[in-house]
C-alpha cells in the first residue's frame, strides 16, 4: 500500500513451506519476517542474495535495515503477546507482568527466543501494552478499509 505496489497472496499451510519457498527462489517474497529471519540468520550472514528481505530490528543483524527505514510510518509488524481476561484483578496483572518481566530478562530464555528469530520486547506497564493493541488495532483497521478487505 504504502509503496504503491499490488501483490498476489499465495496461501501456505504454515511459515515452514513459505519459508522453503522463498529461499528455493519458488516466491521473491513472502510475510512473516520473523519466520524467514529465523530460518536464514545465515543466509544473511554469507550474503545469499534470495535471503535479501529486510529484518524488523532484531539484534542479531544489526546491519539489516527496517522496512520503516524504506517506508516511514511502516508499522504492521508481527508480534504475540500474553493477556489476561478484562476483569482480572489488578494484582493479578502485575504478578502476571512482574512475572513475565523477570522471564524476559533470563538470558537463557532471551538467547533461545532470538535463536527462533524472536526479539523479545516487554511494555514498561499493561497500560503502556494496552495502548500498543490500540494503536495496531487502528493501524489494522485502515490497512482493511484502504485494501476494501470484507468478511465472507
Amino acid at each position: 500500500m504504502m509503496a504503491g505496489v499490488k501483490f498476489a497472496i499465495i496461501p501456505f499451510k504454515g511459515g515452514n513451506t513459505q519459508i522453503t519457498a522463498t529461499l528455493a527462489g519458488d516466491i521473491p517474497l513472502g510475510n512473516g519476517e520473523h519466520q524467514r529471519v529465523a530460518a536464514a540468520p545465515s543466509q544473511w550472514q554469507y550474503q545469499d542474495p534470495r535471503a535479501d528481505e529486510r529484518a524488523a530490528g532484531l539484534s542479531f543483524a544489526p546491519e539489516l535495515p527496517t522496512i520503516a527505514e524504506t517506508f516511514p510510518g511502516f508499522d504492521l509488524g508481527i508480534w504475540q503477546s500474553i493477556v489476561a481476561p478484562a476483569g482480572t484483578p489488578r494484582d493479578i496483572i502485575d504478578k502476571l507482568s512482574a512475572s513475565l518481566k523477570k522471564v524476559l530478562a533470563s538470558p537463557d530464555v532471551r538467547d533461545k527466543l532470538l535463536i527462533a528469530g524472536i526479539e523479545p520486547v516487554n511494555s514498561n506497564t499493561p497500560e503502556e501494552f494496552a495502548a500498543f493493541i490500540r494503536s495496531q488495532a487502528e493501524t489494522r483497521a485502515k490497512v482493511i478499509q484502504a485494501v476494501g478487505m470484507k468478511l465472507d
